[in-house]
């Protein structure tokens, strides 16, 4: 039976809802997923940018270029490590294929400053509080499958520049100078006039569309890193993926 979903009301959730349901192989994901048995499980980040951005801007979604399936659960009764291999593990048991990796937002707490820096971090209580804490607006987006096999999202910042092609930092635990970090290795020039608020660097993926606040154009194999502050701040080579360290992530996005 094909994946549905419920409309909620909520125009632009309808969209991503759509075009999850469009992708047999995202379909697949999500039912094992849900299926596996942990806890308040979703998948987010990458790999849903990934397909929308593959299908809205790119030459359609490829799931053979996905190079990690981030999945998130919520476990407080085992905050250990193991827990995140065992939950990896038995996704890879029931389909092989994906490059699985799971981990439970309830853990991460117990690690991140150890492993990232900085002060301690609040425990997340829900999925939810997880997903909000993602470094890109654009991944801090996740989707699952009910028992009914309605798709329903999770965007507590909104899916807005998911489905618009456009990457900001999430400021919620990105500093300056970590963003500074993020975009240096794929600058063409450095960085100047950096603006001091993180959320105003964006970039737009769309061949179509301008970044708002500049005359810059960007394309998906080819982005413009602007700034709301109306100024072209760098001009990126295509990358593949960038690699961030937020929630225990080293890539694009990824959550915790």
């Amino acid at each position: 039976m094909a994946a549905g979903w419920a409309w909620g009301g909520n125009v632009r959730e309808d969209e991503l809802r759509g075009l999850a349901q469009q992708s047999p192989w995202l379909v697949r994901a999500l039912r094992v997923v849900r299926d596996s048995g942990l806890p308040d499980a979703w998948i987010g980040a990458g790999a849903i940018r990934d397909l929308v951005w593959g299908e809205r801007y790119g030459d359609g979604f490829d799931p053979s270029s996905v190079r990690d399936v981030d999945v998130v659960f919520l476990d407080p009764t085992d905050l250990s490590r193991d827990n995140d291999d065992r939950a990896t593990g038995r996704l890879v048991a029931t389909w092989p294929e994906p490059p699985w990796e799971a981990k439970n937002q309830a853990a991460v707490h117990t690690w991140y400053s150890a492993k990232f820096g900085g002060a301690q971090v609040a425990p997340l209580h829900t999925i939810a509080d997880a997903v909000a804490t993602w470094p890109e607006y654009a991944t801090a987006v996740a989707v699952r499958l009910d028992t009914h096999d309605r798709v329903t999202v999770c965007a507590p910042h909104g899916p807005d520049d998911l489905l618009d092609g456009v990457w900001r930092c999430n400021p919620t635990r990105v500093s300056p100078i970590a963003i500074a970090v993020i975009i240096e290795p794929f600058s063409t020039s450095h960085v100047t006039n950096s603006a001091p608020c993180p959320a105003g660097y964006g970039v737009v993926a769309s061949r179509r569309r301008r970044c708002q606040g500049s005359a810059a154009s960007a394309s998906w194999r080819g982005l413009s890193l602007t700034s709301t502050r109306e100024r072209v701040i760098s001009r990126l080579k295509p990358p593949r993926r960038s690699r961030i360290h937020v929630g225990g992530a080293r890539r694009r996005g990824r959550p915790g």
